[in-house]
């Protein structure tokens, strides 16, 4: 049986990333995260990509690391250290590649999302979850801290309070609930994830894509950074983007009263 892979694909401004491993819930080998990393980061190089849709196939979005496979009878025993230098390069990766990147980036949950799986969701700006979905942090569970950003990045969706019961007490995050802490942005039938998050996409990659960069990167580094720091950072941003033959667009479909039609330029 095919063990699947990671496709990519890109149909306009939009780039498409498909985990296909359902066989194995989705669960990532280190080869599919550098797929990933790969997919995200020749996006953000390549120029024509304005918007990055994250979905899998089957009933769950993801079981996080492919531990199964790593851990196989005969699979060679890592060296001190080794842990260290794969999660850095495998998973600690792709998760900055997406938190990094600069471009908007929605993700479709269905069904578990759990540890890494968890993580990689919560690197998108726009989370859209099946009613059946559910974040899942089995670390506390199975003996050992949480990796991958999971504490940093749960924190920051659902609050500390809220972070700390699904980490510490391994308390599954469902759809319902999520939505409410504003984990998931968006919760539909699941029948109507994938249909709801590449329109969602659709229109990311259709809208100004240097301003919706630029209050993304606002967004994120504000986070870290105090209130005059950040209207120092608004009015250089402001200065770019008027400068764009998108602001240009948006002010004359403004005053002609039509909707504009943003080029990504």
């Amino acid at each position: 049986m095919s063990t699947g892979e990671v496709v990519v694909s890109t149909d306009g401004g939009l780039r498409e990333i498909v985990v296909d491993r359902a066989p194995a819930r989705n669960a990532l080998r280190a080869v599919d995260m550098h797929r990933i990393t790969d997919a995200v980061t020749d996006a953000v190089d390549g120029g024509a990509v304005r918007a990055i849709l994250l979905r899998s196939v089957g009933p769950h979005f993801c079981a996080g690391a492919d531990i199964v496979s790593v851990n196989a009878p005969g699979a060679e025993r890592p060296v001190t250290g080794g842990l260290i230098r794969a999660v850095r390069a495998g998973a600690n990766r792709m998760i900055q590649a997406l938190w990094d990147c600069p471009l908007p980036v929605v993700v479709a949950v269905a069904g578990r999302a759990m540890g890494l799986g968890a993580h990689l969701a919560l690197t998108a700006d726009v989370i859209v979850a099946a009613e059946g979905a559910s974040l899942v942090e089995p670390f506390a569970g199975l003996g050992f801290a949480v990796d991958s950003g999971g504490t940093w990045l749960l924190a920051r969706r659902a609050g500390l309070g809220a972070a700390t019961q699904v980490l510490l007490r391994g308390k599954p995050l469902d759809a319902r609930r999520g939505y409410e802490l504003g984990v998931f942005d968006e919760v539909v039938a699941d029948g109507d994830l994938v249909a709801q998050a590449a329109r969602i996409a659709g229109e990311l990659a259709a809208g100004p894509t240097l301003a919706l960069s630029a209050t993304k990167g606002l967004l994120r580094r504000g986070l870290t950074t105090d209130l005059a720091a950040a209207l120092e950072s608004e009015l250089v941003a402001v200065e770019l983007t008027v400068r764009s033959s998108d602001f240009k667009e948006g002010i004359a479909a403004f005053g002609q009263r039509r909707k504009p039609e943003f080029t990504g330029r």
